[in-house]
C-alpha cells in the first residue's frame, strides 16, 4: 500500500491504524483507481467526511459491502 501511494505527498504510513484515522489513505486508494470520483485536493478536514466518501466510492464502484462503520476508523 505504501508503494502505491508514493505519489501522494501528504500520506505517510508508519502506524496503519493511525494512518487510517483521518480517511485520507482510503480516499487516496480510491482516487488512485477512480480519480473521477474523488477530488483529492478538496478532501475535508473532517475524518468522518473522508471515510464516508471513500466507503461510498468502494460500495458504488467496487460493489463492496460496508462492514465497517465510519466511527470504527475515523478520528472524528
Amino acid at each position: 500500500m505504501k508503494r502505491s501511494l508514493d505519489g501522494y505527498k501528504d500520506i505517510h504510513i508508519v502506524n496503519l491504524h493511525k494512518s487510517l484515522e483521518n480517511g485520507r489513505v482510503i480516499c487516496a486508494l480510491m482516487h488512485l483507481y477512480f480519480p473521477e470520483e474523488i477530488d483529492y485536493k478538496q478532501l475535508s478536514e473532517r475524518s468522518t467526511d473522508n471515510w464516508e466518501l471513500a466507503l461510498r466510492v468502494a460500495r458504488d464502484k467496487l460493489n463492496v459491502s460496508t462492514i465497517l462503520e465510519v466511527q470504527d476508523w475515523s478520528a472524528a
